[in-house]
Formats: structure tokens, C-alpha cells, sequence
């Protein structure tokens, strides 16, 4: 056993002087006899000593009752100007007559489209169609059609049949 540790001696000597001289070096922590013995006792005596004594209480200005109740008026306030503020004033959308509307559609009748016309002829004002009071008998109409057969080319005409 000795000749292992003679061994190892040796090759610690060979491999690492450095470790083998820390090793022989006196640890750098050294604490004075009787040290601990001594922080227990006087750890014990501060004890004993400050038990009666309480800490200082640190109140606040404000007492926590008077917090909460401020926090609840904050809320109540903000909750209150959220619900009851003025809504804001909403644009009046132009009510239009009948009679208003039909006259527009003629005024511009070349700027619609022929398919959105016809969509909404019979159903757009309530009534049966543009052409209520008319019957198809009357002269007026017949003329009104023939200038419409007129006016539609070729294409219109095949797409609509």
C-alpha cells in the first residue's frame, strides 16, 4: 500500500507540481478556537434580549378602508361618464318619396345598369312595379315599349330572352 501512495507521489511530482504544492499549503480559511461556540451564545443572548422590544408599525396616511373606497368612487365614475355620456348625434338618412326617386331614376336612367334595374323594379317602393296605374292596353305604353324595342341592340336583346 505504502509503494501506491509512494507511486502516485511520484506521479503527482511529475504530472503536476502545481496541485502537489497546494496540497502542502495550509488552508486559506482559518477560523479563531472557540468561535462558534461564542456566535451561538451571542446569537442567543440578541434573542433574549429583543423579544420584548416589537418593531416599529409604519401606518399608512391613508387606511386601507379609505384606499378601497376612493378605488370604488374612481370606478363608479368612470363607469358613470362611460354609460351616460351623450351618444353622438346621428345623421338623419334622407327619407325620399316615391315620386322623388322615380323622377331621379329617369333624370338618370343611362347611368344604371340594366340588370339592377330590373332587379329592383318590382320590389324596391312597395308597389307592383313602375308602371302601376298603367294598364298594357294603353297608348302611351305601347309607345314607350316600341321605344325601348328601339333603343336595345342585338346582344341586349338575346341576353334578356
Amino acid at each position: 500500500m505504502k509503494k501506491d501512495q509512494e507511486g502516485l507521489r511520484k506521479e503527482l511530482e511529475e504530472e503536476a507540481p502545481f496541485l502537489l504544492r497546494q496540497k502542502e499549503k495550509p488552508d486559506g480559511f482559518s477560523v479563531p478556537e472557540g468561535y462558534f461556540q461564542q456566535l451561538q451564545e451571542s446569537v442567543l443572548e440578541r434573542i433574549a434580549a429583543g423579544a420584548g422590544e416589537q418593531a416599529p408599525v409604519r401606518r399608512s396616511i391613508f387606511p386601507l378602508r379609505y384606499r378601497l373606497a376612493a378605488a370604488s368612487v374612481v370606478i363608479l365614475v368612470v363607469a358613470a361618464l362611460f354609460l351616460f355620456r351623450p351618444a353622438a348625434p346621428q345623421t338623419d338618412s334622407v327619407a325620399l318619396t316615391a315620386e322623388e326617386v322615380h323622377q331621379y331614376v329617369s333624370r338618370n336612367i343611362d347611368e344604371f345598369d340594366l340588370d339592377l334595374l330590373l332587379k329592383f323594379a318590382g320590389n324596391d317602393l312597395g308597389h307592383s312595379g313602375w308602371f302601376e296605374d298603367a294598364s298594357l292596353e294603353d297608348p302611351e305604353m305601347k309607345e314607350f315599349m316600341d321605344e325601348l324595342l328601339d333603343d336595345i341592340d342585338l346582344e341586349t336583346l338575346e341576353e334578356l330572352l
